[in-house]
């Protein structure tokens, strides 16, 4: 008889869920190498933190610019909004990162020719 017993705590559930919080970490810290191996593990590009901001809306806010321009070419909504009401564009258009906004601006073609 098996005595071993499963951990809840080791569940996939419970793996996902980290996997999501180190892909919004990796976009507010601009660390585009773990941005792209968690985004390759099937994690929700659109999902948001606590505050309803979405990795888009970090690296906008922080000025990442290919944090940016890799989420845009994978299709991250380009319109969601916090709990302040803001979009990634308008914490782009605060903090006057211009390629940035150049990105958001140019957004459809940009996933067009990049794919």
């Amino acid at each position: 008889v098996d005595s071993r017993k499963i951990n809840p705590v080791n569940s996939s559930h419970i793996d996902l869920k980290e996997r999501q919080h180190q892909f919004l970490e990796a976009s507010a810290a601009n660390d585009l190498p773990t941005l792209k191996r968690l985004f390759y593990t099937g994690i929700d590009i659109n999902r948001p933190n606590y505050e309803n901001r979405t990795a888009l809306h970090l690296a906008a806010t922080k000025g990442h610019q290919e944090i940016v321009r890799f989420l845009l070419v994978h299709g991250a909504d380009v319109e969601p909004r916090d709990d302040r009401g803001d979009s990634p564009s308008d914490n782009a258009r605060h903090n006057r990162f211009e390629k940035i906004i150049e990105l958001f601006e140019n957004h459809a073609n940009l996933a067009v020719s990049n794919q």
